[in-house]
């Protein structure tokens, strides 16, 4: 970025009290949808993410699509 400005966003998840991962969820907690396919998150897929800011859950969906 020009003038050595970097820019972060959020990353976040919402889980209920199970740990599961919710969407569209109300106040309460309830509603949501669970993803049919979950991408694991270990150390190399930490890193693509996290360090080098790549989308992995992108690059696994395209990566699907394809085969």
């Amino acid at each position: 970025m020009p003038g050595g400005y970097t820019i972060q966003l959020p990353d976040g998840r919402s889980l209920n009290k199970d740990k599961n991962i919710q969407g569209d969820v109300d106040r309460y907690g309830q509603g949501g949808v669970t993803p049919d396919i979950r991408i694991l998150l270990n150390a190399a897929s930490f890193k693509a993410k996290y360090m080098n800011g790549q989308d992995v859950e992108l690059d696994y969906a395209l990566k699907l699509l394809s085969s």
